[in-house]
């Protein structure tokens, strides 16, 4: 304790911790912490902590052999919409991506006649799933702030509020390969290499391959309340009953497949595999 038995400072005192760890795969990381309780009188405590952490990726993130996919995507360049044999063109030429028409091949095609695809390159289109070696580590912030009563009145009672928010940056993660097809070349996309390095076009301006590995691209935010009742009592010398409840009140869980994607609320779904979601199931 830093102080304590004074007026307004029962107890007080601060904690702190650090730790290095050196990896093979990420190289060296430091995570810590810095907390501090203050009890102004013997009833009351409240409390407090602040820490940064680490998590290196695993070994099947880092280096599970990539398998092959062939996923059903529409090429935003695509003036039939991804209809396939026979369609028409549904969209016309001034009507495309800037970045679609950026591609020599794509723009040669618009003025001869359109830009589509054949059923057979539709549903050829492939990509790899898998892991990476030039991942790094994930990193979160955290932070606890609570309340502890034992109530002197009422002996061997203690009540606990405590709120927490945890936030993970860099998260280890993939991009859906039509996410990547959107941002790379539909209206409003971003065009950034983090998307448009997954694919791969043929000399013609078709899409040949888009890829989706893991990388270091997601966050998670949660964010809630514990709440905990505990009581002890003396039933006789060699009889103690003991009851505690304890209750937890989520107020947020989301995730963010990307920088500045769309926010995924996850509180109160389910978990969905195949969309990347991590949900609770319940609110509280």
């Amino acid at each position: 304790p830093i102080i304590q038995e004074r007026p307004f400072f029962h107890y007080f005192g601060i904690e702190g911790a650090a730790r290095y760890a050196d990896y093979s795969t990420v190289g060296g990381v430091w995570s810590w912490k810095v907390g501090a309780e203050w009890a102004p009188v013997r009833d009351i405590r409240f409390r407090g902590v602040y820490a940064e952490a680490t998590r290196a990726p695993n070994i099947s993130e880092l280096f599970s052999a990539n398998s092959e996919t062939f996923p059903a995507v529409v090429d935003p360049c695509d003036q039939a919409a991804g209809e396939g044999d026979g369609a028409p063109i549904a969209i016309p030429g001034s009507a495309l991506p800037a970045a679609c028409l950026a591609v020599p091949a794509i723009a040669a095609a618009v003025q001869n006649g359109g830009f589509t695809y054949s059923t057979a390159q539709i549903q050829t289109i492939n990509g790899f799933l898998g892991g990476n070696r030039d991942l790094t580590e994930e990193t979160s912030q955290t932070i606890t702030l609570g309340v502890v009563a034992t109530p002197s009145f009422i002996r061997n009672l203690s009540l606990t509020v405590d709120y927490y928010r945890i936030k993970v940056k860099n998260a280890v993660g993939i991009i859906g390969q039509q996410t990547s097809l959107d941002e790379c070349y539909g209206d409003g996309g971003s065009a950034l290499p983090l998307f448009c390095d997954n694919i791969t076009r043929t000399a013609d301006g078709r899409v040949r391959r888009i890829d989706a590995i893991n990388l270091n691209v997601g966050s998670y935010l949660v964010e809630g309340i514990d709440i905990g009742a505990r009581y002890r009592a003396d039933i006789s010398s060699s009889t103690k009953l003991d009851l505690a409840v304890n209750w937890t009140h989520l107020l947020k869980q989301q995730q963010t497949s990307f920088a500045g994607g769309p926010v995924q609320k996850e509180r109160g779904q389910l978990d969905c595999y195949e969309c990347g979601r991590l949900g609770t199931g319940f609110k509280d």
